[in-house]
């Protein structure tokens, strides 16, 4: 059976165009998300879920048609996809109904919140979420977000579409950072989709800055894995030599990823998020560490690369364009309220920062192993917040904190669990693959989850879907890495029809 090439990619090796179009389709999906309002708008939500079901039931029905091998690629990735069904099924399981007594007993806060008989007797079935309809809509998104992360580890099974997958979130991520630096240097000032917008601070799309510079965490950590797996560890003996690499490399695709790189490090430091720079700091260091404690890549080479980042991109330029400025948000943040007073203002507190997600952490007492339902925290938190705490809070701002509450131990511990086995598949393939595009990934997806990781202790940003989308590449990137390549067409037991492009 043989394959065929779309759009001129060679390497892709499509089966079908079915397949085709689900693959080109997840591409796009991942440049659209970030741009309206990073989708964290219930329309925007709607119509990813309604891009994810198409897109699903096109790949269901080539599986039909052609017999696509979805049963050898899940029995190759089955224990990620059975972590993150797992996590599915939970949220589903929030909106089952439930006798009252068994509710009482795993949910102990749900139990007492319909127990309670407002105006007549209690209700005798009801749910674990407190608030149904919000956990109806994370539902979707989680069937989404799921449904995206399965067809990724099924569909991503050579280099040359793990290639693509990545280069589309390096491309979107540039994109981001060039419309966030033009926007924020023109001081745009405008209203779209019935939103006044304003983009100072550098935001993108994302409205955020937070958000934006976690986004730019996942997009650098995968152009830095791209950057890494060129490096071929040959060193020149003469001046001739160097000279024919340096023009090699100046005409190279590398020097236009390492521009991009550049563009992205720009718009992380004029963001002037504090844990957003700190984050991919840290990460650059771990990684580093990583990459040459544990791996066969080019040791001269990576540490290059890796110096560059820190000096080049983040001392020299980050001097230029105003690294210094979050280094004052830095000095001018408190760690309580009474200590922001008496400097007579300045930037919000680690005390209330950290007040939302230590509610949620106080929540979860009476919510222990299912928690209160999906995407209702904006609920449950208003009983835990501390006295004389002013605001509405629809999010924690600490995703470990907001996800324990929705989702209880168990629901922490399965995304907990993916994520880990996700750095030890990523440090797996660093100390047995040969492959420098598995490796150098390996190593890119690994500076991402540490970034994300550490940036999520002050954020609520893998909340915002077009992040979380994101995200489910970033995770699913060590699982393909670790495994090699194979061949999808030897493995059809059907012929599909029209294998050739009109």
């Amino acid at each position: 059976m043989a394959d065929f090439d779309a759009a001129g990619s060679p390497g892709l090796r499509f089966t079908s165009r079915l397949e085709a179009v689900v693959f080109m389709g997840m591409l796009a999906l991942l440049f659209w998300a970030p741009l309206p309002f990073a989708s964290n708008r219930a329309w925007a939500v709607a119509l990813l879920d309604i891009w994810m079901c198409l897109l699903a039931a096109l790949w269901l029905a080539n599986w039909l048609r052609a017999g696509a091998p979805a049963l050898e690629g899940l029995r190759r990735h089955r224990l990620p996809a059975a972590l993150a069904l797992a996590w599915l099924a939970l949220v589903a399981f929030q909106l089952l109904p439930l006798p009252l007594g068994m509710l009482k007993l795993l949910s102990p806060g749900s139990g007492a919140a319909y127990g309670f008989a407002y105006g007549g007797a209690p209700a005798a079935l009801a749910p674990i979420s407190i608030e149904t309809s919000a956990t109806r809509q994370y539902l979707l998104l989680t069937m989404a977000l799921v449904a995206y992360f399965v067809l990724t580890l099924l569909l991503v099974n050579n280099s040359a579409r793990l290639r693509a997958v990545c280069y589309a979130l390096v491309l979107s991520g540039t994109f981001q950072a060039v419309l966030g630096i033009y926007l924020h240097f023109t001081h745009a000032d405008y209203n779209l989709f019935f939103e006044h917008v304003q983009h100072d601070p550098l935001t993108g799309s994302f409205l955020n800055r937070n958000h934006f510079s976690t986004y730019m965490e996942i997009c650098l950590g995968l152009g830095a894995g791209l950057m890494v797996a060129q490096f071929t560890g040959e060193r020149a003996r003469n001046w001739r030599q160097r000279l024919r690499g340096l023009a090699d490399l100046m005409l190279s695709p590398k020097a236009v990823l390492r521009i991009f790189l550049v563009i992205m490090v720009m718009a992380l430091i004029i963001t002037r998020s504090r844990m957003g720079n700190a984050a991919v700091f840290s990460s650059i260091l771990v990684a580093g560490v990583i990459g040459l404690g544990l791996s066969n890549i080019p040791r001269r080479s990576l540490m290059v690369f890796l110096v560059s980042m820190i000096v080049l991109d983040i001392v020299v330029i980050g001097s230029w364009i105003g690294v210094e400025r979050v280094m004052q948000r830095v000095q001018e943040t408190s760690f309580t309220v009474a200590e922001r007073q008496d400097r007579g203002g300045g930037e919000e507190s680690l005390q209330e920062r950290a007040g939302p997600g230590l509610g949620a952490l106080v929540a979860w007492r009476d919510y222990p192993l299912f928690g209160s339902g999906g995407k209702t925290f904006y609920i449950v938190y208003q009983r835990y917040r501390a006295a004389g705490t002013r605001g509405f809070f629809d999010h924690a701002h600490m995703d470990y904190a907001e996800f324990v509450a929705d989702s209880g131990a168990l629901g922490l511990g399965c995304l907990a669990l993916l994520c880990a086995l996700s750095l030890r598949s990523a440090v797996r393939v660093l100390r047995e693959r040969a492959n420098p595009l598995y490796r150098g990934l390996a190593l890119g997806a690994f500076m991402g989850l540490v970034a994300v990781g550490l940036h999520a202790t002050v954020e609520f940003a893998l909340q915002i879907p077009a992040i979380a989308f994101a995200f489910c590449v970033l995770i699913a990137v060590p699982w393909i890495c670790r495994k090699p390549e194979w061949d999808v067409s030897s493995r059809t037991s059907r012929r599909p029809r029209n294998m050739s492009i009109a």
